[in-house]
């Protein structure tokens, strides 16, 4: 029994994916267009809670960004846990006023295993989807210093 137990688990190992590296994804932003975490994206901004979602517009319109492909940077929001109602009335008509795209992460398990910290904006330098590091801000000043050295 063992012996299996230990098959198993080498077997789950081998096969779950790996923290530091993404599974490419395609979000709806804003507007309905799409947007992709891809091999191309080498900065990965994310915002898991409402001030994270504020500290990175700040960042953003403060660095006047409006492509984001064109840096190579993709700018994820977790709304999963934002009512639907709510979301639908007021937040991303909100947001369709942004300059950038924001792709929006409707569904908690997209995200769930990327590395965050309760009350941080995440930012994830990736090279071909691997994290090579994974920097943690908690104010928009932080943010856009950050995001002004990239």
């Amino acid at each position: 029994m063992r012996n299996w137990l230990s098959i198993l688990l080498l077997l789950f190992l081998t096969t779950a994916t790996q923290a530091d590296e993404l599974q490419s994804v395609v979000l709806a932003d804003q507007w309905g267009n799409e947007q992709r975490l891809s091999s191309d994206t080498e900065q990965l901004i994310f915002s898991n809670h409402k001030d994270g979602s504020a500290w990175v517009k700040q960042s953003l319109q403060a660095l006047d960004v409006s492509d984001m492909d064109e840096r190579h940077w993709l700018y994820v929001a977790n709304i999963a846990s934002m009512p639907k109602l709510i979301t639908k009335l007021f937040a991303i008509p909100k947001m369709r006023d942004y300059a950038f795209p924001i792709a929006l992460a409707r569904d908690k398990t997209i995200v769930e295993a990327w590395p965050k910290k309760d009350g941080f904006v995440a930012i994830y330098s990736l090279n071909n989807l691997a994290i090579e590091s994974v920097e943690y801000f908690n104010s928009a000043d932080a943010v856009r210093v950050y995001l002004e050295s990239k």
